[in-house]
């Protein structure tokens, strides 16, 4: 393969892998999302509605956990992350929510703009972890 060749070759390979991630990315749409920060990181929930899927990340870290959720906006979100980890959301209003974890142990959440939150959530190196 001549140099002129390889280069486009990878030039199209780039692209399409390019392609793929941005219309995978661009499937999910996420319909609420919350912060909590501290000094060094944000953590973000971002809840998508019709696939009934969460997705909790931090800004000091690039593994994103994924689990899924029952219930709705009005009595609130059981999230199931792994065997035997539940978590409740309590959407309060159209600015905050509250968090209980399995342990009890709740927290306050502030309702940012989804486009907020998923444009860190896009960012090059983010994944879903794999939660066992």
């Amino acid at each position: 393969m001549t140099k002129g060749v390889f280069t486009v070759f990878v030039a199209f390979v780039l692209l399409m892998v390019a392609t793929t991630a941005m219309a995978e990315s661009e499937d999910i749409i996420y319909e609420y999302a919350f912060e909590r920060g501290n000094p060094e990181y944000q953590m973000y929930y971002v809840f998508d509605m019709d696939d009934m899927i969460v997705r909790y990340f931090l800004t000091s870290e690039t593994g994103v956990m994924a689990g899924t959720f029952t219930g709705d906006v009005d009595s609130g979100f059981v999230i199931h992350w792994m065997e035997g980890w539940e978590e409740t959301f309590q959407i309060l209003d159209s600015t905050r929510g509250v968090l209980t974890d399995n342990d009890g142990f709740t927290t306050d959440w502030k309702a940012v703009p989804v486009e907020e939150a998923v444009a860190i959530l896009n960012q090059e190196g983010y994944h879903d972890m794999e939660l066992e």
